[in-house]
């Protein structure tokens, strides 16, 4: 699958560590998800999302509850569906990616402690 991407342009990152995802993610236009399992919450949408990087993803399980953008999903295991929505970001360019709705942030994870926190304390009082 790498040899195929990288004959269409596309680079394999491979395994990478938690500190290398700011310099992997900054020269990325869109982060495509083309999942044919049932997400829950991928840590790479939150990774792309909290560093400004609309993902592409397919609409299945979560995903479009993290992307609500319908520009930014495509239809499970549609090949051709996936590269019609990347030809409509490519023709759009960046100017067409300022507008998408990029969904929810994922919570700071000091203020998600914090909260977490608080929460339990009412709780064993």
């Amino acid at each position: 699958m790498a040899r195929q991407g990288q004959r269409l342009g596309s680079r394999w990152a491979g395994p990478f560590l938690p500190a290398e995802i700011d310099a992997l993610l900054a020269p990325v236009d869109v982060l495509v998800v083309p999942s044919l399992w049932y997400e829950n919450s991928p840590v790479t949408i939150q990774d792309a999302r909290v560093r400004g990087v609309p993902a592409l993803v397919s609409d299945i399980g979560a995903l479009p509850e993290l992307v609500p953008e319908a520009r930014l999903r495509f239809r499970v295991g549609d090949a051709e569906d996936l590269a019609r929505a990347m030809a409509a970001l490519v023709e759009a360019g960046r100017a067409g990616l300022a507008d998408l709705e990029q969904g929810p942030m994922p919570p700071d994870p000091a203020e998600e402690s914090r909260n977490t926190l608080k929460h339990y304390r009412a709780l064993c009082r």
